[in-house]
């Protein structure tokens, strides 16, 4: 008898480059610009070599400036105070440098990494972005399930288009999309609202573990690009973050527990391409020179903009550039508003090797594993 419970391994191949934020940021001050590449020392033992040298009070008197590390290290070089050789056993690891637009007193966001120091994407990062996926699915397959909570929408929308921005807006009606999506399991009464729609939901039936750890010749640095749906220059962000670099393949189990997860594997591929063909019919197809994404594309982590996060194009299709214009103009005070032919009426882009790509695509594969036994 086969077990309830489903074993996949699941791979995601990197598309285009994903960032997962771990929340630290490295200044100007803890990174050096070398001449192609950007090299991440290990501080510590970059400050016992500096005190050897008896570079140890200048380095102190360095911090309360506003230079560079690389700047200052160029100038001891120059002085033949420390030399290239030192400077490389330093290394942690090493990033490119951009392709246009280096700036060495820029911050660079950092990937997530495991406590030895390897990067790696967390199985909820993951989950939530299959969390939407399936949301949009339900609805476009379910519409007269959702036609009352599409309604509330459409009229708080209404009585409220003359109000201020608010971050909060619409955040009540859009949680009811997910508890008539997810809260399917009936455990506890409603009235324990927080605890109910965590055990309630379906989502507890699916556990995806963290990805295996990846190398740190994985990361390649980015930097984002906005471009506009008539493709004029794009405008480079001077925002900079580590990166899962291109052909990089993302491994990670996931158990579904067959009894009372109402989807099949198939139905998640299904899901999948729904996602990615709503996501280029409705956003994407209005950007020149961007390839329309391939059946099992997913997109993932920061960067990857909003349509990859929400379902307002699966619940309103053709008004949905009405419908988001308006809501991020709500959400953002005053940004959106003329949101005509696209919107967000930017895509997120970022270029690595000469190459144009959107942030975040993948390419999600999924096969069965084994079984195991209830």
């Amino acid at each position: 008898m086969q077990s309830r419970f489903q074993v996949y391994n699941v791979t995601l191949e990197v598309k285009g480059p994903v960032f997962i934020g771990s929340g630290q940021k490295l200044k100007k001050k803890e990174y050096i610009g070398s001449s192609n590449s950007v090299i991440i020392p290990n501080l510590q033992k970059m400050f016992e070599d500096l005190r050897l040298k008896h570079l140890d009070r200048a380095y102190e008197e360095f911090l309360n400036n506003n230079n560079s590390l690389t700047k200052w290290l160029n100038e001891k070089i120059k002085l033949g105070l420390i030399d290239k050789k030192t400077i490389g056993k330093w290394k942690l690891y090493e990033l490119n440098k951009l392709d246009v637009g280096w700036n060495d007193r820029a911050e660079i966001n950092l990937f997530i990494k495991d406590a030895y120091g390897k990067p790696y994407v967390p199985g909820s990062s993951i989950k939530g972005m299959l969390r939407t996926i399936l949301l949009a699915y339900d609805i476009c397959n379910n519409r007269e399930k959702y036609r009352k909570l599409k309604e509330e929408i459409e009229e708080e929308m209404f009585y409220k288009r003359k109000n201020k921005f608010n971050k909060m807006y619409l955040k009540k009606q859009t949680d009811g999309l997910e508890i008539a999506c997810f809260n399917r399991l009936k455990r506890l009464d409603e009235k324990e609202k927080d605890v109910a729609n965590a055990v309630n939901s379906i989502m507890s039936k699916i556990i995806i573990g963290d990805s295996e750890p990846l190398a740190l010749d994985d990361l390649i640095l980015c930097q984002k690009k906005d471009r506009t749906v008539e493709m004029k220059a794009d405008n480079n962000i001077n925002t900079l973050s580590e990166c899962l670099k291109p052909g990089t393949k993302i491994s990670f189990a996931m158990t579904i527990d067959t009894k009372d997860f109402p989807y099949t594997v198939s139905e998640i591929e299904e899901a999948v391409k729904l996602f990615a063909d709503i996501s280029y019919e409705y956003f994407i197809s209005k950007f020149h020179g961007v390839d329309r994404p391939m059946d099992n594309t997913v997109w993932l982590g920061g960067g990857a903009g909003y349509v990859s996060k929400t379902i307002t194009y699966a619940l309103f299709q053709k008004k949905g550039i009405e419908k988001t214009a308006e809501i991020l103009e709500k959400q953002f005070n005053g940004k959106h508003g003329n949101d005509k032919k696209a919107s967000p009426h930017m895509i997120k882009m970022t270029q690595y090797q000469g190459k144009d790509y959107c942030f975040g695509e993948c390419l999600f594969y999924i096969e069965e594993k084994q079984s195991s036994k209830n």
